[in-house]
């Protein structure tokens, strides 16, 4: 995992997700999967979900016989990469860094994953291959109980290797995107949506609240052009005045960009 990961915002978000409003630190919004911008992504990662769900008939409490849609998760971005002009034109001029390398990765954790890049073009191709690869573990594994025993090791330490792919199936499920975005190199923080979680509101999209130890945060950059650097000094004696009452120990930066 990277040493710096960035979360591209706007003035109005930053300040809500630094506003330290219930003491617990940095409150970031998960958002619901199925309310992103980008209607391919989500026609992709469905794509994969379903076509192995169909294929196969998975146990009652796998991740993938309870994770049957876009509706039942949501996601945190945070970029690799550096800045480009896409990111801030979707995401915001404003930039919150990060150094979370001891959250690890995890799915339906803390942790992270990273997202991969696959032309939409090469999803069939690529999604058969996983389907390949799970047939021929999963249809080991009742073989390997008849031949050895239901519990004996043969058996257990397969089911455990189609455990640790299943896992793999469903990280890239959800952190797939097309190649033509692979500059951002994203990696995101996943949640599951499910009865448990303390779901809210915002303009009728539904989210989950994450907190981070202020610790985590390194560093705020705003970009600007040179047209605009005097309101992206303003803006900046705004926020570093913001961060300091709430006990945040980083410094504001200005980049033209």
């Amino acid at each position: 995992m990277p040493e710096r990961l960035s979360h591209y915002t706007n003035k109005e978000a930053l300040k809500s997700i630094l506003s330290d409003q219930e003491g617990k630190g940095i409150c970031m919004r998960a958002f619901s999967n199925r309310c992103k911008n980008d209607e391919q992504e989500i026609r992709m990662g469905e794509y994969m979900l379903k076509r192995i769900i169909n294929a196969y008939s998975f146990p009652q409490g796998s991740l993938l016989h309870q994770i049957r849609d876009y509706d039942n998760t949501a996601s945190i971005s945070f970029m690799e990469g550096e800045v480009n002009q896409h990111m801030l034109d979707v995401y915001g001029h404003y930039r919150l860094e990060f150094d979370l390398r001891e959250l690890g990765v995890g799915l339906f954790s803390r942790g992270l994953i990273d997202c991969e890049y696959v032309p939409e073009s090469k999803l069939v191709e690529y999604v058969n291959e996983y389907c390949e690869m799970i047939s021929s573990t999963y249809k080991s594994i009742p073989v390997l109980q008849k031949k050895y025993g239901k519990f004996s090791a043969q058996p257990i330490n397969n089911l455990f290797g189609f455990i640790q792919m299943e896992l793999d199936v469903m990280g890239k499920v959800f952190c797939l995107k097309e190649q033509q975005w692979s500059e951002e190199r994203e990696w995101r923080m996943v949640f599951g949506l499910n009865d448990n979680a303390d779901i809210h509101y915002h303009n009728e999209k539904p989210y989950v609240k994450c907190y981070i130890d202020k610790k985590k945060l390194t560093g705020i950059t705003i970009f600007c052009t040179s047209g605009t650097i005097d309101k992206a000094h303003e803006d900046a004696r705004e926020i570093s005045d913001y961060i300091s009452v709430r006990g945040y120990n980083t410094k504001v930066k200005i980049e033209v960009f």
